[in-house]
């Protein structure tokens, strides 16, 4: 069956440069993460730990009570803030 994901579930990698040289360890990475997933409104922090979670467009679409168009949209729009707010 086809997840109906659209990227990859390389999380760090689709959401920015995470996994460069710079983080020694996995922790620092996480922390990373968790401080910038912090900064997201409920709903965009309830999205973005569903799709952390591996879970499909359609069964978080389904959750969340919207389109899958409309979702893949909102997550879109999550990851690039969260690359946003890394970069600043």
């Amino acid at each position: 069956m086809q997840r109906g994901r659209l990227l990859p579930p390389t999380i760090l990698l689709s959401l920015g440069n995470f996994a460069d040289s710079h983080y020694t360890d996995l922790s620092a990475m996480h922390k990373e993460m968790h401080a910038l997933i912090s900064q997201l409104t409920a709903e965009e922090k309830a999205i973005i730990l569903l799709w952390l979670d591996d879970m499909s467009y359609d069964e978080i679409a389904g959750i969340v009570g919207c389109a899958r168009n409309t979702l893949a949209t909102r997550l879109r729009r999550i990851k690039e803030k969260i690359v946003r707010l890394s970069n600043k």
